[in-house]
């Protein structure tokens, strides 16, 4: 199940959380944080004096994937401005699951990678270690499917 649906489902709500979440879930300094809040798509979120921006797991995951194109792929600046109103759009969509993603640099299009989309120009990014790492850190843990059971190596107090 992926970890939008997994997070609604915890409790029937949809979680907020602040800014310091945002650093201690991504291990990133504010300022970094207050950068990414001069982009697309949350440059266009309107936010009040003295009052804290919420964001939800969607917004995590998606600084999470921001993170990864900075640090990983070096991407910034218009790449950037042009793939997270993308990637927001996607991720708020009802989806099955999602796994390795195609972000067309034609059109800025995103769809779930499959076979076909092999010819096409574009960049392929796999979300899931992102999305493990804000499951880990929102505390949902994929379900112990078998227990390992068997004899298991004791230590023994001499007495």
């Amino acid at each position: 199940m992926p970890i939008l649906a997994q997070a609604r489902e915890k409790n029937g709500t949809v979680l907020k959380l602040t800014r310091k979440d945002i650093c201690a879930a991504l291990q990133v300094p504010e300022h970094r944080i207050r950068a990414w809040m001069g982009r697309l798509p949350f440059k266009v979120q309107s936010t009040a004096a003295r009052k804290a921006r919420i964001f939800d797991v969607t917004d995590l995951v998606l600084l999470a994937i921001a993170q990864t194109l900075e640090d990983k792929y070096h991407l910034s600046g218009d790449g950037l401005d042009n793939i997270l109103p993308a990637l927001n759009i996607f991720l708020r969509q009802p989806q099955r699951s999602t796994g390795m993603l195609f972000i067309n640099i034609q059109n800025w299009n995103i769809e779930i990678a499959t076979p076909e989309i092999c010819q096409e120009s574009g960049i392929w990014i796999d979300i899931v270690p992102d999305q493990d790492r804000v499951a880990c850190y929102l505390g949902l843990t994929p379900e112990q499917t078998e227990l390992a059971l068997g004899p298991l190596p004791m230590n023994r107090a001499k007495g």
